[in-house]
Formats: structure tokens, C-alpha cells, sequence
């Protein structure tokens, strides 16, 4: 069902057993493993393999890569700041909307998080942005 959801799409994956992930291109770097860490059986059928906790098993049209954004997007008033990742310790924007279609925006999560001074996106429908300022301390900026 996942590959079929993601037709057009250069890029699926599966992940946790029921989560079908999907994009045009890869975005970060990855790290292949062992086929046995993406053992855990899919919801809708237990004889196929959807992944695991954190491992995603990826599939690809064997199209080519289409060449991601050269510079990074902005958003109604709001700036790019950078690629984070979050320490184990928690959430670095501390509160989240989560939209109810597929069809979030940069737009949309500025609009919606328009009182703050931050706000990220992640999942590709969540928007995030601070209850408290001073979470933002635990952001680590990727280059």
C-alpha cells in the first residue's frame, strides 16, 4: 500500500511497522545497516518488513534525483535559520500543531505561528514553535 501511495514519487519507505514515508529526493545523509534492523512485520501485512524504530526500509524508482532547493525557502517575515537536530533530553520548540492534510506549507505554519519569534517543520505537516525561548538552547545547527 505504501509504494502505491507514493506512485510519481522517486523515493518510499517504510518505517515502525505502519508509517509510509515518500519524497522526490533524500534529504540528509543516511546510513545503510543491516537488513535485520528493519525486521519489524507491516500492520497491513505481517509476511512484508516495514522497518523498525528509527530504521526505514527504502525503496526507489531508479529514477534520478531531482536536484533539491539552492537555497533555502522563506517564509511571511520569518527567516532561515538552519538544519537542527534535537538532543535525546527533549523538544527544542516545545509546542506543536499538527495540521490535518498534506497540504502544509512554510506558508501556512508562518501564518499559524505568526506570535512567535520561531517556528520549524517537521514530519512534513507538523509545525513547531516555543512555549519557551529558552529550549532553543538546545538546538545544534548542521551544516
Amino acid at each position: 500500500q505504501c509504494l502505491a501511495a507514493a506512485a510519481g514519487r522517486t523515493f518510499a519507505g517504510a518505517e515502525y511497522g505502519r508509517e509510509c514515508w515518500m519524497g522526490s529526493y533524500l534529504r540528509g545523509a543516511l546510513t545503510q545497516v543491516n537488513n535485520s534492523n528493519c525486521q519489524m512485520p507491516c500492520a497491513g501485512d505481517a509476511l512484508q518488513y516495514c522497518g523498525s524504530g528509527n530504521h526505514l526500509v527504502l525503496y526507489s524508482t531508479g529514477g534520478a534525483q531531482p536536484v533539491p532547493p539552492s537555497h533555502p525557502p522563506t517564509a511571511s517575515g520569518f527567516g532561515f535559520v538552519g538544519c537542527m537536530t534535537e538532543l535525546p533530553a527533549g523538544r527544542a520548540l516545545d509546542a506543536a500543531a499538527v495540521l490535518p492534510d498534506d497540504n502544509t506549507t512554510l506558508e501556512i505554519c508562518a501564518a499559524y505561528c505568526a506570535a512567535y519569534a520561531y517556528f520549524g517543520v517537521e514530519f512534513g505537516r507538523e509545525c513547531r514553535f516555543p512555549h519557551h525561548a529558552l529550549r532553543l538552547n538546545y538546538l545544534v545547527v548542521r551544516e
